[in-house]
């Protein structure tokens, strides 16, 4: 019998590490901006050294994701998906304090934790 999605889920979930401050940036900051890039970061999977997804492995981002595949924007700014499975993802990101200044932005394709995706982009995307 295969497993239920729900065991699937929280298979995945253990399996992949959540991405902060310190697995993202390097470098130092006062606590409270650390927080809010903590807090941010925390939506997203700990992306591989070789930029390929996460749950299927084709690259996302480079000269082999344009030969074949890779990261696939949507109609949303910033927002895409894998080309090959669909998993939801984030090219463009801002940041700002809590006073809402602009602390920066950085580009580079940030795959959602699972915890945070109720369904993947459709097939017919």
């Amino acid at each position: 019998m295969p497993p239920s999605a729900q065991d699937v889920r929280e298979h995945e979930q253990n399996q992949v590490q959540r991405a902060s401050f310190e697995t993202m940036l390097k470098g130092e900051c006062d606590a409270d901006t650390q927080t809010i890039f903590d807090e941010y970061f925390s939506h997203f999977v700990v992306p591989n050294d070789e930029g390929k997804c996460f749950k299927c492995g084709t690259v996302q981002a480079g000269l082999m994701a344009a030969l074949i595949g890779g990261f696939v924007y949507d109609l949303q700014h910033g927002e895409g998906h894998c080309s090959k499975c669909h998993w939801p993802a984030r090219a463009n990101h801002y940041f700002k304090d809590r006073n809402g200044k602009e602390l920066g932005s950085m580009q580079m394709i940030l795959q959602y934790h699972p915890d945070f995706v109720t369904k993947t982009a459709r097939t017919s995307d």
